[in-house]
């Protein structure tokens, strides 16, 4: 038979075989049931049934009176070993890591069928998932060896055939990837969030080995579109946005839908605009007119902020208030804004003014230190300007006795006060006023004397001192007046007689002269009573050490017990008029004496007699006192007494008392206890034994021997013995031991039942009984027990009966046989899906269960499997199936699933502001379309489409559609998208320099503007100066606008052009541009004068219309740049004396410039010299002439 686990043995009559039959005789043997040898497969080998004559059948002819029936008969029997089969249970899983292992636990294992309770422990830890990839794994196989089992609960290995391999359900879950964007992208502020990105910019994790996916998302947006509060880079991802590299599956993945990380916006540049005018200083924060602009991009005017530094451009921490030079700094951008800092500085000046002097003098008392005046200036804001002050010093009257410094001593002075002059103010003094030092008081400390008569003279004491830093003594001017002798003093009258500096002053201070008092030392006495008299004693002394005892009563003298208070007084009637008088007590004590006294107590045991205290007493001189002491009770009986003596005490000796202990003790009873011994037999069992005395009497009767017990095991009997007055109690343990008896159980094999039936009475129905007439026999216990849930196949039962108090415990096994159950498969249609959307464990969610509590019900296979995408359409149908196990017949079913059509999702961010003129492109009809399965989504269409040029304006409309397919629904989208102004290009040379007068025209107005190729007409221009306008000579600015339209932002743009005086041509009659008879023209030129004699130097410059021009400011410089020694020619110049001039002026009458110059100075003082001269004018053009002189 297969293992069963037991050593029945099944039988059929081919099994027996009889031999010694006579002729044709036979016999059938009816046994049906026999018994292995063992219940082991590789020890059961052989087989032996009982015989009776019942289990015989006689042939045909055949008596069974003729033959002696066998009652046993054996022979070879073998038990085979049951396959198991594994399977792998729990639905091990894990998240996707690149390859195929499993990790397994014995829990992930289910082996079947095993015998009773038997198991093992199967140790395998590793499986391979049947693909590496999340949609596709769906099993998990293990290969398994002998050495993968570990038998437990009985079970032995040879009685099985051990599976190789195993083998479930098992799925790999996804990795969810987090996207993280790396680099720290920046761009330059442009006023808006919008960043741009690639794919280098994103990180994934955690990845699969060398797994990878690159990001296509392009755009993100930033936290802030500000450089200072822009610090993070967020961008929206989709499916469709990751493409796997390196062997990556997008279903093996969560992928993220967002990232995010670290990125910037750097500052832009900026234009500043600054300027500020000159002030005369108010003593207040200069306020002068100034302008602090900054322009930034896109029309904006980021704050500036105006600061000013030092005429060495050091900056300052507000307005200057100081005269100087200073600058007006106007500063833009930097930290914090969106702009990169930027400054630009204008200057201006700031003039002194004038302060007011005042000087100060005072009245002051003399103190041996300079009195100074005191001198202050104020300025313009009434500000003190005091420490430059400085003050001068005379005698008043008497003018010009000037001091060298601040007066010390008493008298009349004058000060006057002088301002120096500072950065902000000039130099000013002011009127003499009067300071007056007026006489001093002296410090003078004058005492008298107070004190104890001595017999000396004693009078005042002091000192006087003057009101200096280190004050002068001025004790030789203080005359302290009388002095005294005699009690009680007198009054001294002292006098200061002053001088030039101090006042002169008196008053008077007292002599005052007490008594003394004499030194006085009293005793008492203090002893015992020695029959003698005792008193005070004690002495008194003068201050000077004369003897006063004479002065002395030293009180009352006692002789008895106390004692008593002497009372003593000293100059009592004030005899000596020198010292004062006194009193005081003494305490005089005589105290009791101590008598010595012995007493002690009695300790013993009881003997019948009376014990009590014995002692003595002593006096202090040896004397017996005895008769005063009383020894207190005396006891005869346990436990004896205290004794309370006292000593009566007399006249001289003290009272006195105390106890003592009188003990007697009890003695001990001689005492024999004996236990018990025996089977339970159900009568009571106890302790005996006997008690005796000291003196051979019978105690007993104060002997308790305790419980009896009649139950296994018997107990333990606590006896007592009570004792009395004369004995002492006791008490022990002895031992009742009763033993246990047997008891008999009673089971037969139960009937079969089918797997999932709970063990139950109807099964477990033993019977256990105990000896005849004793007491219950012990409690049923089964194993399994009920409720148990047996595997399918033959199983064994124990039942085992508890010992108890009076039996021992008793075990019985029998067998029974269970048939395999259905297993139900619960599986509702599932909600329809959309396409696109994977089987999985929302659809592919069947139940299937066994017997309740019972084993695993067997792995589910689906078809479709998970992971499939279905196309889209209705009633589709989808199939399981639940396998066969070791306890569970094979189960189907099936069900229908809607599939909707998918939608196509649009990603499309609205796409970064562009400029007029930018196509429609790539760059923004960006959208990504992302179907929700794997086929081909719709076509795409945008509108407005590629290559449109849209208007400048915000928030335009972009619009895209994708059609719908077989698969998917149509979408639409819509995003908006900025369009800025477009900028204007003036392009504009300065123009050719042209002639004073000549009005601005075509020939300088020439600024052409383009705009954008192919688009709206630019800006209308607009001039300034306009044409027509005459500028004034020297470089001018030209500037011109271009007008803002709805496609172009303003523009400007300004050149120079430079307005000359006419050079050439006639001027006044004369050429222009040269210099002027007397002197030729020409470089060098020909003209020699006298020395000494007066040169006039004329030249016009005329307009474009030959206007001589006599305007001041013409004329910027005038410079004897060169001078050679000899001339070209001898005199030829005729002598003029005309007055000579300063410089330049020009002449109204003849419409011309002159210079009479005269060359009697230097440098035109010598003779045979050529000089050369330049006159520079305010058009940057020169006149050059020069002349030799003779």
């Amino acid at each position: 038979k297969p293992y069963d686990g037991n050593t029945n043995a099944t039988l059929t009559p081919a099994n027996f075989s009889l031999t010694s039959l006579v002729g044709s005789d036979s016999f059938t043997v009816t046994k049906t049931s026999g018994i292995y040898n063992n219940a082991n497969v590789a020890s059961a080998t052989t087989v032996t049934a009982s015989l009776a004559s019942g289990d015989f059948t006689a042939g045909t002819g055949t008596l069974l009176s003729n033959y002696t029936l066998p009652t046993t008969a054996s022979g070879a029997g073998h038990i085979t070993a049951v396959t198991l089969t594994a399977s792998i249970t729990g639905d091990p899983t894990r998240p996707y890591n690149g390859n195929t292992n499993a990790t397994l636990t014995s829990t992930n294992f289910s082996l079947m069928p095993l015998v009773g309770t038997e198991s093992f422990t199967v140790t395998k830890n590793t499986g391979t998932y049947n693909s590496k990839d999340v949609l596709a794994a769906a099993t998990v196989t293990a290969s398994l060896a002998s050495g993968d089992f570990t038998p437990a609960n009985g079970a032995v290995a040879s009685n099985y055939v051990l599976p190789s391999s195993a083998s479930g359900a098992g799925h790999i879950t996804t990795v969810t990837l987090t996207a993280s964007i790396t680099g720290d992208p920046d761009r330059p502020y442009n006023g808006n969030t919008i960043a741009t990105l690639t794919s280098a910019n994103f990180s994934l994790s955690p990845l699969v080995g060398s797994e990878n996916f690159t990001v296509t998302q392009t755009a993100g947006t930033y936290n802030f579109k500000d450089v200072t509060t822009a610090t993070t880079v967020t961008a929206s991802l989709l499916a469709g946005q990751f493409t796997p590299t390196g062997g990556a599956l997008a279903s093996n993945y969560v992928l993220p839908t967002t990232a995010s990380g670290a990125g910037h916006i750097t500052p832009a540049t900026l234009t500043i605009n600054v300027s500020a005018t000159g002030t005369t200083y108010t003593g207040l924060p200069y306020v002068g007119a100034t302008t602090c602009t900054a322009d930034g991009v896109n029309g904006e005017h980021p704050t500036a902020t105006s600061s000013y530094q030092d005429g060495s451009h050091n900056p300052l921490g507000g307005a200057p208030t100081n005269a100087g030079s200073y600058f007006l700094q106007c500063s833009a951008g930097g930290t914090g804004t969106n702009y990169v800092a930027n400054s630009n500085t204008a200057a201006f000046t700031i003039s002194k003014a004038d302060p007011v002097v005042t000087a100060v003098g005072g009245a002051f008392d003399y103190n041996g230190n300079p009195h100074a005046g005191s001198g202050s200036a104020k300025g313009v804001q009434d500000e003190d300007l005091t420490p430059s002050v400085n003050v001068a010093y005379s005698l008043s009257p008497g003018p010009g006795n000037l001091l060298t410094s601040a007066p010390v001593d008493a008298g009349n002075y004058s000060v006057a006060a002088r301002f120096a002059g500072n950065t902000n103010y000039n130099q000013k003094q002011s009127a003499a006023v009067p300071l007056i030092i007026n006489q001093a008081d002296a410090v003078i400390n004058v005492s008298g004397y107070t004190g104890v008569y001595d017999g000396n003279p004693h009078g005042a004491t002091g000192t006087a001192k003057g009101v200096e830093s280190t004050p002068a003594d001025l004790t030789s001017l203080l005359s302290f007046g009388a002095t005294f002798t005699n009690v009680p003093g007198g009054t001294a009258h002292w006098t200061f007689a002053g001088n030039t500096n101090y006042k002169s002053t008196g008053s008077d201070v007292s002599i005052t002269i007490s008594k003394a008092d004499a030194v006085i030392s009293v005793s008492g006495f203090a002893g015992k009573y020695d029959g003698k008299t005792h008193g005070a004693s004690g002495t008194a002394t003068g201050v000077k050490g004369e003897d006063l005892s004479s002065l002395f009563n030293l009180g009352s003298t006692f002789t008895s017990v106390p004692g008593g208070t002497a009372h003593w007084t000293f100059n009592a009637t004030y005899a000596n008029g020198n010292y004062n008088s006194a009193s005081g007590d003494a305490a005089i004590t005589i105290n009791k004496a101590d008598a010595t006294i012995e007493v002690n107590g009695f300790s013993g045991k009881y003997d019948g007699n009376a014990h009590g205290a014995t002692g003595s007493a002593t006096g202090v001189k040896g004397e017996d006192l005895s008769s005063l002491l009383n020894l207190g009770a005396s006891f005869t009986d346990v436990p004896g007494g205290t004794a309370h003596w006292t000593f009566a005490g007399n006249t001289n000796y003290k009272s006195a008392s105390s106890d003592v202990s009188i003990t007697i003790s009890q003695a001990d009873a001689v005492i024999s206890v004996s236990g018990f011994t025996g089977k339970y037999d159900g009568n009571a069992h106890g302790a005996t034994g006997s008690g005796t005395g000291v003196k051979g009497e019978d105690l007993t009767s104060l002997l308790n021997l305790g419980a009896s017990f009649t139950d296994v095991s018997g107990g333990t009997a606590h006896w007592t013995f009570a004792g009395n007055a004369n004995y002492k109690s006791a008490s022990s343990d002895v031992s009742i031991t009763i033993s246990q008896a047997d008891q008999t159980i009673t089971w037969s094999d139960p009937a079969g039942i089918i797997y999932g039936t709970l063990l139950s009475g109807a099964q477990l129905n033993a019977t256990v009984a105990g000896a005849s007439g004793g007491s219950p026999a012990g409690a049923l216990t089964y194993m399994p027990g009920a409720g148990s849930l047996l595997n399918a196949g033959a199983n064994a039962l124990t039942v085992n009966a508890a010992s108890t108090q009076n039996y021992k415990a008793a075990s019985a096994t029998v067998h029974i046989n269970v048939a395999k159950a259905d297993q139900t498969i619960t599986w509702a249609s599932p909600a329809g899906i959309v396409y696109g959307t994977p089987l999985g464990g929302v659809q592919l969610n069947a139940t299937v269960v066994g017997a309740t509590g019972g084993s695993a019900p067997g792995a589910l296979g689906y078809t479709p499997s998970a992971g499939t995408i279905l196309d889209a359409g209705l009633g589709q149908t989808l199939g399981v199936t639940a396998a066969e196990t070791d306890n569970y017949k094979p189960a189907s079913k099936s069900v229908s699933i809607d599939v909707a059509k998918g939608n196509q999702t649009i990603n499309w961010n609205n796409p970064a502001g562009i400029t007029y003129g930018t196509l429609l492109g790539p760059a923004q009809l960006t959208a990504v379309v992302i179907g929700s399965g794997p086929s081909a989504i719709g076509a795409v269409s945008y509108s407005p489409a590629n290559g449109i040029m849209l208007n400048a304006g915000n928030g335009q409309p972009l619009t895209v559609n994708v059609a719908g397919t077989s698969n998917y629904n149509p979408s639409t989208k819509t995003v908006s998208i900025d369009v800025a102004k477009a900028a204007q290009i003036i392009n504009w040379s300065n123009p050719a320099p042209i002639v004073l007068g000549t009005p601005l025209g075509s020939a300088q107005l020439n600024a052409t503007v383009t705009g954008v190729s192919g688009g709206s007409p630019t800006g209308a221009l607009t001039y300034a100066p306009g044409a027509g306008t005459l500028l004034a000579v020297n470089t001018q600015t030209l500037s011109v606008t271009a007008a803002a339209t709805a496609n172009y932002n303003l523009a400007s743009k300004t050149v120079q052009i430079n307005v000359q005086y006419a050079t050439g041509g006639m001027c006044g009659g004369d050429a222009g541009h040269q210099i002027l008879q007397p002197i030729n023209a020409g470089n060098p030129g020909n003209s020699v004068f006298k020395q000494g004699s007066t040169v006039p130097a004329k030249f016009r410059v005329c307009d474009v219309n030959g206007n001589s021009i006599g305007t001041t400011g013409l004329i910027t410089g005038f410079v004897l740049y060169q001078i050679n020694s000899g001339t070209i020619a001898p005199i030829d110049e005729t002598i003029d004396n005309s007055t000579n001039d300063l410089g330049w002026r020009f002449d109204p009458m003849g419409q011309q410039w002159i210079f009479n110059m005269s060359t009697k100075t230097a440098p035109a003082n010598k003779m045979n010299q050529t000089y050369y001269f330049r006159i520079d004018l305010n058009d940057g053009t020169s006149v050059y002439f020069n002349f030799g002189l003779k």
